[in-house]
């Protein structure tokens, strides 16, 4: 499930828990009895086109549904992509967003 809403995504930047990870910086807040919620954010210097960052953006959204159909996630996340990640190939990509994912459920 997404986050949606500007209010949300700028609550959890604003006041959630900043962790660097393999893809980038995952800032989160605790959510109770429901499932955590994700928002994947993809800077213009990344990638200049919005064809290529919503690519990038498809790719890391699915990764993260099919890690979380296994665990749900605890807590609400935001996201912000590394520069890095342009050059990184499909597998790469795939495997880092992974153990990010994986991650993100074990630390609180």
């Amino acid at each position: 499930m997404r986050l949606s809403g500007r209010g949300e995504v700028r609550k959890i930047i604003s006041s959630g828990r900043r962790r660097p990870s393999a893809i980038g910086l995952v800032i989160s807040l605790p959510r109770a009895k429901v499932r955590g919620r994700i928002a994947i954010t993809i800077s213009s210097k990344i990638a200049k086109k919005s064809s290529e960052r919503n690519k990038i953006r498809r790719q890391l959204s699915e990764l993260a549904r099919l890690e979380f159909a296994k665990k749900p996630l605890a807590r609400d996340s935001v996201v912000m992509v590394s520069p890095l990640i342009s050059s990184w190939t499909a597998r790469i990509l795939r495997q880092k967003a992974v153990q990010t994912f994986e991650t993100m459920n074990v630390t609180s």
